[in-house]
């Protein structure tokens, strides 16, 4: 079966969130301005002392900073720190960089790619999906305020807060339920078809790893496409339009 379908993370993936906007609230400087306003300086000084984001989901970031006193005030805490952040966050986007580029900025090529793929979409050779630990809507402004139209399976953080079926260590990248969910609503059986692009390789990688699929890491590093042995790495979205073929059917 050809590697048709394309499940994509977001966060420093799709767009650079990490970038300061321009009044300064990065996914990094929210995390803490977040942090701080709802549980106070001790709490934002633990929440440094181990390392920051470090890329978890706010779920796993409430839980291990303990300020719950159980498991139904965890949740609340966390849906308080979704809801703090993500006033911030829609607030920025759109607004001009120093640059003269717009917040969030896209990585490298990845409006060139995604107009290549939307064709690819619309003739029914290429499914799509966003698999993220950040929250829809804000994806789906980000998509539109580039002029791009968003995938139609958009599978976040907020999609598996809302799943007590399953365990919490198992909402989170790299556990697979939540790539096994966005494979459903793109109405599939398996994942045969899945490659899983995200910059991560303990999160995105390491899904990527425990699905079986192949995984296409956008390093900024890398010099440029290039085979790994867990699938490939690149620094620009436009060598994978030069690789489509391959990718798709090779």
């Amino acid at each position: 079966m050809p590697r048709s379908t394309f499940v994509l993370d977001f966060d420093r993936t799709v767009a650079d969130t990490f970038i300061p906007s321009p009044n300064g609230f990065g996914v990094e400087k929210n995390y803490e301005l977040s942090i701080e306003e709802l549980f106070g300086p001790g709490v934002l000084a633990l929440y440094r002392s181990q390392g920051g984001l470090r890329n978890r989901s706010p779920s796993e970031v409430v839980a291990e900073l303990g300020v719950g006193r159980d498991h139904d005030e965890t949740v609340m805490l966390t849906e308080e720190l979704v809801r703090v952040r993500l006033a911030r966050n829609l607030s920025e986007i759109g607004r001009p960089m120093a640059n003269g580029c717009i917040w969030p900025p896209l990585c490298t090529g990845f409006a060139e790619f995604w107009w290549e793929v939307r064709k690819l979409t619309q003739c029914g050779h290429i499914r799509t999906a966003i698999v993220s630990s950040g929250a829809r809507i804000f994806i789906e402004a980000t998509f539109r305020t580039h002029g791009l139209e968003p995938p139609a399976v958009i599978v976040t953080d907020d999609d598996m807060r809302a799943r007590p079926d399953i365990p919490v260590d198992q909402r989170s990248k790299p556990a697979t339920p939540i790539l096994d969910l966005a494979i459903r609503r793109l109405g599939l059986t398996d994942r045969s078809s899945v490659i899983y692009f995200g910059d991560d390789l303990v999160k995105d990688g390491g899904l990527a790893s425990n699905a079986g699929v192949p995984f296409g890491y956008f390093n900024t590093r890398a010099d440029s496409f290039a085979e790994t042995t867990s699938g490939f790495e690149f620094n620009d979205w436009c060598q994978v339009i030069d690789h489509l073929p391959g990718l798709l059917f090779g």
